[in-house]
């Protein structure tokens, strides 16, 4: 767990900005499950069409980079270095807890009339 400490830091270093907590656990080949936690920021509309443009063609590339940009602590270079081998930890990750900042797991439909 991140020291209260080292949080109110970063929020104080980000005034005006909704800092989270965030963790990704996730499970080697041999049974071994790691974890790493940070702080990030809220996502912003940019980071959304950042991500897109690099998703045409490199999808994995594209989550992992949205990643660092909304990493404050620790440093992000670090942790997406460590997960880089685990694309599935990140993609779950952007996908249950940053996709629903852009109003993620929409429903809609549509009817032939």
């Amino acid at each position: 767990m991140i020291a209260n400490e080292i949080k109110e830091k970063v929020k104080k270093e980000n005034p005006g900005k909704k800092i989270f907590y965030g963790k990704i656990s996730y499970q080697l080949y041999t049974g071994v499950y790691k974890e790493e936690e940070f702080l990030f920021r809220e996502p912003l509309l940019v980071d959304a069409e950042m991500m897109q443009s690099v998703a045409a063609k490199n999808p994995l590339e594209a989550q992992n980079n949205l990643l660092h940009s909304l990493i404050l602590f620790p440093v992000a270079g670090d942790i997406i270095g460590r997960l880089r081998p685990y694309p599935n930890a990140v993609t779950r990750f952007v996908d249950e807890r940053i996709n629903p900042f852009y109003g993620g797991n929409p429903k809609t439909e549509i009817q032939e009339l």
